[in-house]
């Protein structure tokens, strides 16, 4: 369930260099709105021949005969936008043609998530005394349709994270391990914008022993890689980085400002930045079962 907010003000000074009274009328309207999501789940039927043949699965829990399953889920996308307007209204001062207020406007949003699909599904292996179960999976999100934060379009690239990997486990232990994939759905960040956000590899590694039937041993491990990568500004992109102290002539005495000669501006990592890293995570757990 989300928010779109529409706030407006109304604000009108007596005076422009009257720092005293002034009037404000403001105006907020929110609307609901929802973001439905949908999953589908295959299972694979397992055909019994007999009474006696469930039973047997039944009270036998590892040798019981899992069957392939299959899933899909769409994600409807997310947005939660506030657009506002300011009237300005002056005594005397030149509006433009049918207005009579100086009307400011700005669009603002937050946790927009875009159109996304993830399917994925498991092989169920048996063998004598214990079993594999083998998965694979992955998500197809819409990134070209990323709206950031001042409602503008990212100019970002759909993208595809890929996933596998695989379970054993018998009456004492367990081990499984998760291999992902996820490119960077980011172009290169020669202009004026500097995202952060890397290739990544990620592996997982979970394990279980039982020590006795109420005390169970359980590990787990993850090792994420971003990968590295360099980003520099370029004049010649779409939205270059600006001077913003253009060179500039002081007023009074004629001479060159000096600080105003070279490129001059705000871009936090002009002219350009490097970026990787690497993420561990390890815990240990002692499950006591009642």
């Amino acid at each position: 369930m989300l928010n779109k907010a529409i706030a407006s003000r109304q604000v009108f000074f007596s005076d422009a260099s009257y720092e005293g009274l002034s009037v404000v009328y403001p105006q907020v309207e929110v609307y609901s709105a929802f973001s439905p999501s949908i999953s589908l789940m295959w299972q694979k039927s397992q055909r019994q021949t007999n009474l006696q043949t469930l039973e047997a699965n039944l009270s036998k829990h590892h040798n019981t005969v899992l069957q392939p399953s299959f899933f899909l889920t769409l994600f409807t996308p997310q947005e939660i936008k506030v657009d506002g307007e300011s009237q300005v209204k002056i005594w005397n001062y030149p509006y433009q043609a049918r207005q009579d207020s100086i009307i400011q406007r700005f669009s603002q949003s937050y946790r927009s998530l875009p159109l996304r699909v993830r399917w994925g599904g498991e092989l169920p292996l048996n063998t004598e005394g214990s079993q594999w179960t083998l998965f694979s999976g992955g998500q197809w999100t819409q990134w070209s349709q990323y709206i950031n934060r001042v409602a503008e379009f990212g100019q970002w690239s759909d993208q595809v994270e890929l996933s596998a990997s695989f379970k054993w486990n018998n009456d004492k232990q367990s081990i499984a391990s998760d291999l992902r994939g996820r490119p960077s759905p980011i172009p290169k960040q020669t202009g004026r914008t500097s995202y952060v956000d890397l290739h990544q590899l990620a592996l997982a590694i979970n394990a279980s022993h039982v020590l006795i039937q109420q005390l169970h041993l359980k590990l787990n491990l993850q090792a994420h890689a971003l990968l590295f990568r360099t980003d520099r500004k370029d004049p010649r992109a779409l939205n270059p980085v600006i001077d913003e102290f253009p060179a500039s002539i002081d007023q009074v005495s004629g001479e060159v400002i000096d600080e105003s000669l070279g490129l001059q501006s705000n871009n936090h990592v002009y002219p350009g930045h490097k970026s990787s890293s690497w993420i561990w995570v390890a815990f240990l757990h002692l499950v006591w079962y009642k």
